[in-house]
């Protein structure tokens, strides 16, 4: 850009940057940001929120969690829910759980907030892993705090609950499902997983 005689500022790089990852140019949006680094300008939030939501759009996982790193390592103002879950998002997509894990864990000690569909990905990433006490303890936080789930999300608590023998919460997780209006009419999932824990609460009378 310079040797166009050009001296942009941060808001053209942020511009330009942009507009690289919209074509489907990461390579030449990288080395943007390398001049950028070497002109002097500071990087700003746009910036790094531009960086992490196009890599982790286009699947480039190492870049949005180098950029999301930086950004914490910066003075600028702190990654919001929405990067974290975009780039929890992506990893979800790609597979790779110990990565979604990681970063939940990582964003909800800094009392970042995740946002439902985070949640799902995450309890569906710690179901894989069969992190069932783990699923259990974010469930019973999110009850105590008064926050709702997708219900795709309270299947996987019921799964988890089942798994730790506890009957008796899963019945009651459902039961309320069905009184809140969550619960679907005929989902097999649910329907067998509160037959199974009832079946196992008759059994220990």
């Amino acid at each position: 850009m310079q040797n166009l005689k050009v001296e942009p500022d941060i808001h053209t790089f942020n511009v330009v940057l942009s507009a690289c990852f919209k074509a489907g140019m990461p390579e030449l949006a990288s080395r943007l940001m390398v001049e950028m680094d070497e002109s002097g300008l500071q990087r700003n939030f746009q910036t790094y929120a531009t960086v992490i939501t196009a890599g982790a759009r286009l699947g480039r996982l190492d870049l949005a969690i180098q950029t999301l790193k930086q950004m914490q390592d910066s003075d600028v103002e702190q990654p919001s829910s929405s990067l974290f879950g975009a780039v929890i998002s992506a990893c979800f997509k790609a597979g790779d759980e110990a990565k979604v894990i990681g970063l939940f864990e990582e964003m909800t000690s800094k009392g970042i907030r995740p946002s439902n569909s985070t949640y799902t990905e995450v309890l569906k990433a710690l179901k894989h892993q069969k992190e069932w006490q783990r699923i259990q303890e974010i469930y019973e936080q999110l009850e105590t705090e008064g926050l709702e789930l997708q219900f795709s999300s309270y299947k996987v608590v019921m799964s988890a609950l089942n798994r730790l023998g506890e009957w008796s919460k899963t019945v009651q997780l459902y039961e309320n499902l069905k009184r809140q209006g969550v619960l679907p009419y005929g989902d097999v999932v649910a329907d067998n997983l509160a037959k199974a824990a009832r079946r196992h609460c008759l059994e220990q009378q």
